[in-house]
């Protein structure tokens, strides 16, 4: 009997089924700088382009655009394009946009460390952290998805209609913890903008504060005016209607803070008339600048945004972002970007398309 169990024993440990085996990362598909042409000249194959997103196009739009060129040349109507990582229409910088079976490796480059330069402004808390809504008092629809894969006329499920409106600097995940709660009360903070003291803070102080934001570990909450989802609902929209809701935090890393305050500004003031008939004497009077611009690298989910206003308080006021622009992405940078009319010009053969500018 005892043999009879060990034979059974060691009968079925040789014959359970392997671990699962993992499936490994696709390859990184080949950059394609400024100048340069996709492998062999095919503008359908994988590959990956880095483009200067300009100022008031989203995402999805620069997407778009190039989806547009490359269906004319490649005469190819389900070519797939993915960008890697969302940038707010406010913002500029650098976008990579994969294509064909590079959109495979999307993920690749999504969590890829992020460096962005930027400004903030001093003494005044904004509902959306940033300019959005600096003079309103409601906030806009909006949304940050990460990456977009391209296959017919709308995106597939990883954005809605919604959400090109409010893109973020953020690239985090879409969906946060089904355990949050929604609370009904009326945040003054998400209806209105609110001004603060800031004369008083001191170089010293903000560099204090960003240096506290510097760390390889710590926790961020998402924003209420963002696309991330709570109980099927986007956050933007509870906070148009002045709801808070609970959201999980995310870790995220911050490696580098480098604050610069700007030089102060000189103002000139019409003073009395001199005596003998002279006209009004202008004196200049110097004025503290609320603007500082910033440098900043982190990883993937972290939203500058929330960066800038956090800087504001812990610095002993309040902040919001007024300019963004992504430099690198892992290793590549915007200096080695297309402007993305050029690129479209480029991948359509040289025929130049009408489009914003």
């Amino acid at each position: 009997s005892s043999s009879s169990s060990s034979t059974s024993s060691s009968t079925s440990s040789s014959t359970s089924s392997p671990p699962p085996r993992t499936k490994p990362p696709p390859p990184l598909p080949p950059l394609v700088p400024r100048g340069f042409q996709p492998p062999d000249n095919d503008w359908g194959s994988a590959a990956a382009y880095l483009i200067d997103k300009p100022l008031g196009w989203s995402s999805h739009d620069a997407c778009a655009k190039l989806r547009g060129a490359l269906r004319f040349r490649t005469r190819n109507r389900k070519i797939k394009v993915g960008h890697a990582g969302t940038l707010d229409p406010l913002a500029t910088g650098l976008l990579i946009v994969c294509v064909g079976r590079g959109t495979k490796a999307v993920d690749l480059f999504v969590a890829m460390e992020k460096e962005y330069t930027g400004t903030l402004r001093l003494g005044l808390s904004t509902p959306s952290m940033d300019l959005e809504t600096a003079g309103m008092t409601g906030g806009e629809e909006g949304g940050e998805g990460e990456v977009v894969e391209v296959e017919s006329e709308s995106e597939n499920g990883n954005e809605d209609d919604d959400s090109d409106k409010r893109e973020s600097a953020g690239n985090g995940s879409e969906t946060t913890s089904s355990t949050s709660t929604s609370t009904s009360t009326s945040t003054d903070s998400l209806v209105r903008a609110i001004p603060y003291p800031w004369e008083h803070v001191s170089d010293a102080d903000l560099e204090r504060a960003a240096k506290s934001l510097t760390q390889p570990k710590m926790l961020q909450s998402p924003p209420m005016f963002s696309a991330v989802s709570v109980k099927g609902e986007r956050l933007y929209l509870a906070a148009r209607r002045g709801e808070v809701v609970e959201r999980a935090a995310r870790e995220i890393s911050v490696t580098r803070f480098d604050v610069r305050r700007r030089a102060s500004r000189l103002e000139k003031q019409e003073g009395e008339k001199q005596e003998g008939g002279g006209g009004a004497k202008e004196n200049e009077k110097t004025s503290l600048c609320p603007d500082v611009d910033f440098r900043v690298a982190c990883s993937k989910g972290t939203y500058v945004r929330v960066l800038a206003a956090d800087l504001g308080t812990a610095a002993g006021t309040a902040a919001h972002l007024v300019a963004l622009r992504r430099t690198r992405i892992g290793e590549a940078s915007v200096e080695d970007a297309w402007p993305l009319l050029e690129l479209v010009a480029a991948v359509r053969g040289g025929e130049e398309e009408e489009g914003k500018v």
